[in-house]
């Protein structure tokens, strides 16, 4: 928001300033254009003057001498100070201008010949020069194009404008006075009323520059611009001017004005010494010189307010631009003190619910078996967030706070059902496999004691179905995390292990084994292998059709061996058959687990545990086949 108010201020300094630049330029010439007018009264005046008895021809020749080696020492202080601004439009058209003053020397030379009449010609020889300077100026266009320092640069040109008319003028009375004394000598024509027109059209447009002037310039410049005006040598030129128009007004106007101008010219005292005693030349030169020190203390006065403008609106700049440092450096102090004092309280609870969050997940996926190194019954501990404010920021703490105890209580409670419900699968298991382990000793004792068939066969089925139950009581133990009794503290064959799990499913009738050669189980992988090939040979049972069989196949490989159960039943897709492999490796916690995979729970959790692969793939025709890869760390030696 600062910048483009800060550049309007640069752009305005910058303004001023090549305005200062172009007025200082302006103001070096309007003093060569001054030395050029004196020489040139000086020149005009001093043809009517030659010819007089009391002012010699040498004197009037070493007079204008002096004022053109004087006019010349300006020229070159002029084209000095020039050529640094060449490069611009105006310093070009300036150095163009300045060159051309060269021509003045033909007027000079002109100046100093003893001809009888060379007023004109020297009137336009230096007339021609002074003009090229003005036009080259052109202080209008300037002002036009000077942005903020147009009234100024108006100023200056409503000035030039006022020397340059009063200064023709002053030429032209002189010239009338060497024709009048042209005439008076030679006994040639009176002058006229058209003789003076010249005189008055320039004094007119004179007197509207001042006024222009004077209703744009300060009161200083407005009140030096009065006292040349109002000086000794310009009231005698207006005198002069006015004398001469009311002699041209009489009956007989050429004779008096004749002997009026003439006695003017014979009136002219020392041009170096001025004195109370004027004479027209001497006026015309001394006002010149008034004005010309007047515009040298108006064009000073000016420039030095164009560069205190520049000064001005580059501290302006200047000032906002530290006033928008300043507010920066407030505005990240603020962001600090915000930061601390609701920035960081945010960060605070984010964190807190991030770390909420991240618990929460994880218990949600932790797999409670034995495979979770991490304390069942450990309670995450949250850091409160700290209450530094009672506003909404506070507030906002002390409710997360309370959230998070919330959380916690709720955690601890999910964490005691867990384990009491884990607690209840353990004791009922256990019960369970105590009575039936029971059950089976009587069962057994009525075996050997019976000798009926019918009666052996019913025992038969009670002991079959007493075994399944004892396996399921296995299971509830193993899902409560309590590893399950040992059924054996020998070394079995594998296929001796496949027998046993077999007759403990119901339809065993329907398994088909076939073995390819044996090996012998490590007592310690006996029962996590019973039990898995147990749930397998389950459901495929139970998920094939009752005049189907189950094929086992057992064969040892390098290895170790492994056992491959096919049944030919209704399957799985192959998104089922890819989930359940993912659950087999990595399987959720029970209470989260689909309660109709049970037995692939248990069959995951138990593989995991012995370092069995196991593997689901489908059957060609339909069905599902499972494959055991067991290790040789399972096998017995």
């Amino acid at each position: 928001m600062i910048a483009p108010t800060s550049f309007g201020y640069v752009r305005a300094a910058a303004q001023w300033n090549t305005a200062a630049s172009e007025m200082s330029q302006a103001e070096q010439v309007s003093e060569l254009i001054n030395a050029l007018e004196i020489e040139q009264t000086v020149a005009v005046g001093l043809q009517g003057t030659s010819s007089l008895p009391s002012h010699p021809a040498q004197d009037s020749v070493q007079l204008l001498k002096t004022y053109a080696a004087s006019t010349d020492l300006t020229l070159a202080t002029v084209r000095r100070s020039l050529k640094p601004a060449t490069s611009s439009a105006l310093g070009q058209a300036v150095a163009e201008a300045v060159w051309e003053t060269q021509g003045v020397s033909g007027a000079r030379a002109t100046a100093m010949q003893p001809a009888a009449d060379k007023s004109a010609a020297v009137e336009t020889g230096y007339g021609t020069a002074i003009q090229e300077l003005y036009n080259a100026l052109d202080m209008d266009a300037l002002a036009e194009n000077g942005g903020t320092a147009a009234f100024d640069m108006d100023e200056l040109g409503s000035l030039y404008d006022a020397d340059m008319r009063e200064h023709n003028r002053e030429i032209d009375l002189l010239a009338l006075t060497n024709q009048a004394d042209l005439d008076a000598t030679e006994g040639g024509a009176a002058l006229d009323w058209p003789d003076l027109s010249a005189v008055e059209r320039d004094y007119g447009v004179s007197q509207n520059e001042a006024e222009r002037f004077e209703g744009i310039a300060t009161s200083v410049d407005t009140n030096r611009f009065q006292l040349a005006v109002d000086s000794i040598a310009q009231s005698y030129l207006d005198s002069e001017q006015q004398n001469v128009e009311e002699e041209l007004s009489s009956r007989d106007p050429a004779t008096a004005v004749d002997q009026v101008l003439t006695a003017d010219q014979l009136g002219m005292q020392n041009l170096v010494g001025l004195s109370s005693s004027t004479g027209l030349l001497q006026a015309a030169v001394q006002s010149t010189q008034s004005r010309d020190t007047m515009e040298q203390q108006v064009s000073a006065d000016v420039i030095a307010s164009a560069k205190h403008q520049a000064k001005i609106q580059s501290a302006y700049g200047l000032a906002l631009v530290a006033g928008a440092v300043l507010v920066l450096i407030m505005l990240v102090v603020l962001e600090y003190r915000v930061r601390r004092s609701v920035v960081n309280p945010m960060l605070a609870l984010t964190r807190a619910a991030t770390k909420i969050s991240d618990v929460t997940r994880a218990d949600l996926e932790r797999v409670a078996d034995e495979d979770d190194t991490g304390d069942p019954q450990a309670v995450p501990v949250f850091e409160k967030v700290p209450v530094v404010t009672s506003d909404e920021i506070g507030k906002l703490a002390e409710a997360f706070n309370r959230v998070q105890d919330s959380a916690v209580r709720v955690l601890e409670r999910q964490m005691a059902v867990r384990r009491n419900t884990a607690e209840m699968f353990g004791n009922v298991g256990r019960r369970i496999h105590n009575l039936t382990g029971r059950q089976l000793s009587l069962i057994d004792a009525a075996e050997r004691e019976e000798t009926d068939p019918s009666v052996l066969e019913r025992l038969y089925r009670i002991d079959h179905i007493a075994v399944r139950l004892q396996r399921g009581a296995d299971s509830l133990m193993l899902l409560s995390g309590e590893t399950e009794p040992v059924l054996s503290e020998d070394p079995l064959r594998l296929t001796d292990v496949v027998r046993s799990a077999v007759g403990r499913v119901e339809g065993y009738q329907r398994v088909v084994l076939a073995a390819e050669g044996d090996v012998t189980v490590a007592p310690a992988a006996v029962g996590d292998l019973t039990l898995i090939v147990a749930e397998l040979v389950e459901n495929a049972v139970s998920f094939s059709p009752q005049t189907s069989s189950v094929d086992i196949s057992v064969r040892p490989t390098a290895q170790g061996a492994y056992i491959e159960i096919v049944d030919h039943g209704v399957g799985m897709t192959t998104a089922r058959l890819a989930e359940e492999n993912a659950r087999l490796v990595r399987r959720e916690r029970l209470d989260l687990a689909p309660t109709k995979v049970l037995g692939l729970f248990v069959v995951g959790r138990l593989a995991r545990r012995s370092g069995i692969a196991v593997r689901l793939t489908a059957t060609a025709g339909g069905g599902v086949t499972v494959r055991l890869d067991i290790g040789p760390g399972l096998l017995f030696d």
